[in-house]
């Protein structure tokens, strides 16, 4: 069996031996390196880069993948220029943008080619530099570049300092000492405010003008400018022209630096422009200094003089009714007269005091008129609530007597202080008169007998006897049965019986004109009409008040017309009315009276009249009545500066009859109305700016301009010793503190000068 064995063993060696026989005769021999192909992307050209001045450039590099399979790389570079340490090298893909990575990612398909972007900058120094690109650690190719140098300088033909003006062209002369030509952008500011910048090409070895016409932007320093130019310093920058987007976020390829001198105007307009300005300052400072020392004082008066102005429009405004139209137009015209006075002179005017006192004078009148008018118009309202206590007529009568006379003096345009003192001692006994109705009076006493015993006498002896006066005395006995009671010896009439006995009086004396009347007629129409209006009159004379006798005393009027309130009626239907106006022309603040005046005489002196009512309306807004009316117009100013224009009104007057009720017209069924068109021209018074205002200004500015040009020089000194706001505010101290303009202003500001 040991034999088997060593038979066995000896098989697996031969068995062994021809396997590894057959494995050497497939195999391959070993491949040459040299002879294989590389797996890294292959640099097609390997550039020589043209760097720029200012040590940076972008090239586009191809990278080709030649082998069966697609290459992964990350490329970097590897600066190996020891003059140029600080230089960096980026990359990023032909479309990409922004500043590329330092090593960066991208895979190149087989047999394709792909371009990327290699972005140098920071090269230093001037000459040659070398970079290795990579992928990873292994070297794919060498970049090489050059910088060229940049010798681009101001020529020395140039000013020291550069005078750069607003709108005026200055040229710079640039020099090339390379060989090279440049196209580029420049830009120059001064104090680092951009003003001028173009494009151009500096040739190589040569010389190059830059064309600038400065632009300053509208700020501080244009006002600055007006007296002296800024010192600035200046800097050139130049950039390639290739330079996209905003060059402020780009490095120029050269800074070159320079002292200018920069302002907003040409030398001619500063000079005229900045002495201007002084001058102008100077007479703020004077004219400052004036209305201090006189302005501010007179606008205090004028304040005060407005406030009495003011309460007397709000006194007039407060009149009752019994004060006539007429008066209160006039009294308003006063004060509107008073106030355009006042407003006349400005504060600084020389002639303001003179203004002032007149208008102080005049308020103090003015204030006593009105004082006067509010004692009448009370007098005037106590006598009415007197009335229903039935005073004595011929005590009423006295009284209406001196009211009327003190209305007279208080409505002329002017009264003098003996017409004011007049009319206050006729008031003041109106009111006395009032106070005192019903109350015993020894003088009127004796007075009403002698005139009641003379009127019994006179009935007596030469009317008693009429048919007329028996007829009336049967329908009214009363007033004669009142004097007859009356004994012949009577020397004083009691105060128990002024009323009934005064009352007695007048009403016989109206029935005497009447009964002297009805004989004296030889018209029948005329005698129909008086028997027709015989019941109203005794209607009227059996009342004991003094308004029933007020209207006895009318009738018994129209009855001596014959013109009666029906006929009234008949000639306004019949449209034979008019609106006259006094004076004839019309002006803004003028008092005008109105008045509906009649075609016939005989209606329009009648009595009859004051049994209607005629109502205005002025077309401004406000309205009257009376057939008699005065009123003034006000004209709006567009400004204060300028005169205000013509203007139309249209006047309208409507009526009432006696009984109260608005007289319409037969054909329209509406209010009867006469109408008138007033043209109101303006005020021949000159306005706030008239020729008086302008004269004064005019002398007073020139006065100024005299004082103010010797300080010119000196104020001029100060400006340029400091800044503009601290310069200006010490040349408006100048005029305000010069003794010369003070001395002129108190000359000029003398009332009396």
């Amino acid at each position: 069996m040991s034999w088997l064995k060593t038979i066995a063993a000896v098989a697996g060696i031969l068995l062994a031996f021809n396997s590894i026989c057959a494995q050497d005769k497939t195999a391959k021999p070993p491949a040459n390196p040299a002879t294989q192909p590389s797996t890294q992307p292959k640099l097609i050209v390997s550039p020589q880069i043209a760097l720029d001045p200012s040590g940076a450039k972008q090239e586009l590099l191809i990278l080709r993948n030649d082998t069966d399979k697609e290459i992964k790389v990350s490329l970097n570079a590897l600066v190996t220029s020891t003059t140029n340490a600080r230089t960096l090298i980026k990359f990023k893909g032909e479309q990409d943008s922004g500043d590329g990575e330092a090593e960066l990612s991208l895979t190149i398909p087989t047999k394709q080619s792909i371009k990327v972007w290699a972005v140098i900058s920071g090269v230093m120094s001037v000459g040659d530099f070398e970079a290795d690109l990579k992928n990873k650690d292994e070297k794919i190719g060498t970049l090489k570049g050059s910088r060229l140098p940049f010798a681009v300088s101001l020529d020395a033909n140039n000013p020291e300092k550069f005078s750069l003006v607003d709108g005026l062209p200055a040229t710079i002369v640039v020099k090339n000492e390379d060989g090279a030509s440049y196209p580029l952008i420049w830009r120059l500011s001064v104090n680092e405010q951009e003003i001028c910048g173009d494009e151009f090409i500096l040739a190589g070895s040569g010389q190059g003008l830059l064309r600038c016409k400065p632009s300053i932007p509208f700020g501080r320093s244009r006002i600055q400018d007006l007296f002296k130019s800024q010192d600035g310093k200046g800097r050139l920058l130049l950039y390639p022209k290739a330079t996209t987007g905003d060059l402020g976020k780009s490095s120029p390829w050269k800074i070159i630096p320079f002292e200018a001198t920069l302002s907003s105007f040409e030398p001619f307009t500063q000079q005229f422009w900045g002495y201007l300005v002084i001058v102008v300052v100077l007479l703020l400072g004077g004219l400052t200094s004036l209305a201090l020392s006189q302005a501010l004082p007179n606008r205090l008066k004028r304040f005060n003089i407005r406030e009495r102005l003011m309460r007397t429009a709000e006194a007039t405004a407060n009149l009752g009714s019994n004060v006539d139209s007429r008066l209160q137009v006039l009294l308003r015209l006063e004060r509107s007269r008073l106030y355009d006075l006042l407003e006349s002179r400005n504060t600084i005017s020389p002639d303001f005091a003179s203004a002032a006192t007149r208008c102080n004078e005049g308020a103090a009148k003015l204030e006593s008129r009105v004082a006067l008018v509010q004692q009448m118009d009370l007098a005037l309202g106590q006598l009415d609530q007197t009335l229903p206590l039935s005073p004595s007529p011929s005590q009423i009568a006295e009284i209406e007597v001196l009211i009327n006379d003190a209305k007279v003096l208080l409505a002329k345009p002017d009264p003098t202080d003996k017409d004011i003192e007049t009319a206050q001692t006729a008031i003041s006994e109106a009111a006395k008169r009032v106070k005192t109705l019903n109350r015993a009076d020894a003088t009127f006493g004796q007075n009403l007998a002698k005139r009641a015993l003379d009127v019994k006498a006179d009935i007596d002896a030469n009317i008693s006897a009429r048919p007329v006066f028996v007829e009336l005395n049967g329908l009214l006995p009363g007033p004669y049965d009142e004097l007859k009671r009356i004994p012949a010896a009577t020397k004083e009439i009691t105060a128990d019986r002024y009323s009934s006995v005064d009352m007695a009086v007048e009403k016989i004396l109206l029935l005497k004109q009447y009964v002297l009347l009805r004989e004296g007629s030889t018209e029948k129409t005329v005698q129909d009409r008086l028997k027709e209006k015989q019941p109203k009159l005794l209607s009227l004379l059996a009342i004991e008040s003094p308004q029933a006798m007020r209207q006895a005393r009318l009738l018994v009027r129209e009855m001596k017309d014959d013109v009666y309130p029906e006929r009234l009626a008949h000639v306004l239907q019949g449209k034979a009315a008019s609106i006259d106006m006094d004076p004839a022309y019309a002006y803004d603040k003028a008092p005008l009276q109105f008045c509906v005046c009649f075609n016939n005489d005989a209606v329009n002196e009648s009595a009859a009249r004051e049994e209607w009512t005629c109502e205005w309306s002025f077309g401004d807004g406000l309205k009257e009545s009376g057939w008699v009316v005065s009123h003034y117009f006000l004209l709006p100013r567009p400004s204060r500066f300028k005169r205000p224009a013509p203007a139309k009104f249209t006047l309208k007057a409507t009526f009432r009859n006696p009984d109260g009720d608005v007289l319409l017209d037969n054909q329209t069924n509406h209010p009867l109305a006469i109408e008138r068109t007033v043209k109101v021209m303006p005020s021949r018074q000159e306005g706030f700016f008239g020729d008086r205002s302008r004269t004064e200004l005019l002398k007073l500015l020139a006065a100024l301009f005299i004082a103010v040009f010797a300080l010119v020089a000196g104020a001029k000194e100060q400006l340029l010793r400091l800044d503009v706001l601290p310069g200006l505010i010490a040349v408006f101290l100048v005029g305000f503190g010069a003794d010369t303009i003070k001395n002129l202003l108190s000359v000029k500001s003398d009332p009396a000068a």
